[in-house]
């Protein structure tokens, strides 16, 4: 009996070994590509906590996850399970690789469409609101009457030759590229702080563009509506509010927040 008990300790402490060596293993897999174990847990759809438990041996990855894995990092999955390379010149059929990797094996998954789906939507609604009236310029009066031009957001980019439409180009060069930084947090994994740095910038300065520009138009044009030469429409007031909230949901939304992309390990 004691015969036995002892061979199922030392059974227990080479199980236990080759999961620290696999945890091991996978951990220099990720650091030889720089990832972060958050990225890693985005790209394979789990926590960053199952990534953790992996590497210190905790735990190991089910058949599917090590499927992927092996996948991602080309190398086979009786390399993982044993925590080292057999043969680092080995025919290319004794391992298993995608010829041509998935959008998911790419780091490409499905939780990653909610950024491009809220680029293309904040572009879209941006698109409609510049349709309303934004800037009403005064052209002639007849009598007690005024006549005023209404212009909207691209007709004040295009027809205006005046200090509004500097204001609407500002906004709109710094909006569009922001909302354009979504898509880099979708198509590249390795690179998200970065996009996610540019458009938080761009989208706070397209707001203090924005409600600047508001301001200015309401205190300097509105209060020359009897008898100056342009008034505040009530585009200019949606689209300041719009860039408020858009900015709003850059920061806090989980398929855009800070915390989702750039986490610590």
């Amino acid at each position: 009996m004691r015969r036995v008990s002892q061979q199922c300790n030392r059974s227990k402490e080479a199980y236990h070994m080759d999961k620290v060596k696999m945890g091991q293993f996978l951990a220099k897999l990720r650091n030889d590509k720089s990832l972060r174990q958050q990225d890693e847990a985005d790209i394979f759809q789990v926590s960053p906590q199952a990534i953790s438990k992996w590497e210190s041996g905790e735990s190991v990855p089910d058949i599917g996850t090590l499927e992927k894995l092996s996948n991602f990092y080309k190398v086979g999955i009786d390399e993982i399970i044993n925590g080292e390379v057999k043969n680092p010149n080995q025919s290319v059929s004794t391992v298993v690789v995608a010829k041509n990797p998935t959008m998911e094996d790419r780091g490409i998954g499905k939780p990653y469409y909610g950024a491009f789906i809220f680029c293309m939507s904040a572009l879209l609604l941006a698109l409609i609101l510049s349709f309303l009236p934004f800037l009403n310029i005064y052209i002639a009066s007849s009598g007690s009457s005024y006549i005023y031009a209404s212009f909207n957001l691209y007709q004040t980019l295009f027809n205006v030759s005046a200090w509004p439409s500097i204001f609407t180009w500002l906004m709109v060069l710094l909006f569009i590229p922001s909302a354009c930084m979504s898509i880099g947090l979708w198509l590249d994994p390795q690179h998200r702080r970065i996009f996610w740095g540019w458009g938080f910038g761009l989208a706070l300065a397209n707001m203090v563009v924005s409600i600047i520009t508001c301001i200015i138009f309401i205190s300097g044009m509105s209060a020359n509506n009897q008898n100056g030469t342009a008034i505040i429409s009530v585009g200019t007031i949606v689209i300041a509010v719009f860039s408020i909230v858009y900015f709003i949901l850059f920061c806090t939304l989980p398929i855009t927040r800070k915390r989702t992309f750039c986490s610590p390990k």
